[in-house]
This record gives structure tokens, sequence and C-alpha cells, in this order.
């Protein structure tokens, strides 16, 4: 619980409804490192690793994501070259 001296914060996850917008709030990267920073303060620093696990986490998935949107994108510009070549094949062949 995130019982402190000056006062509960308004981020926390004693109730279910409270758990469910701090992770959004998290989710959406909208001060998610005042609800870090509460979080180790909360615990005494015993869950530093959840929250680096939980950066790198998202640093990977944020690379993986962009190379698959890269990979989609040169997979676009392949065929449209391939096709362009098909279409000059097409027309030297024909007309000749």
């Amino acid at each position: 619980r995130f019982n402190f001296d000056d006062g509960k914060p308004g981020q926390n996850f004693d109730t279910f409804v409270k758990a469910l917008l701090t992770v959004f709030q998290i989710l959406t990267g909208e001060d998610w490192n005042m609800i870090m920073y509460d979080g180790i303060r909360s615990q005494g620093g015993v869950n530093n690793g959840g929250f680096v696990y939980y950066t790198l986490l998202n640093v990977f998935l944020a690379i993986a994501v962009d190379n698959l949107a890269n990979a989609q994108e040169l997979t676009a510009a392949e065929e449209e070259e391939q096709r362009l070549a098909d279409e000059v094949n097409h027309f030297f062949v024909h007309h000749r």
C-alpha cells in the first residue's frame, strides 16, 4: 500500500479501479516516473527490478514493432519495383 507520511498519492493499486487507472496512466506514459518513485518508496526499493524489466521490455517491443513496420514498407517497395519491372519487360517483349 502507498501509505506515506505526506498522504496517499492519487495513483495507487489499493483498489481494482485505482489499479486500472494507474496502469492506464503508466501505459500512456503520462507521469509514469512519479508512480515508479512512489512504488519504490512504498516497497523500500525491493521492486526496482520490476521497473527495470518493464522499461527494458518497452524498449525491446518498440524496436520489434519498428522493425516490423520497416519490413512491411520494404516489402511494399519491392512489390512496386517488381511490378514496374514486369511492365517494362512486357512493353519491350510485345512492342518489338
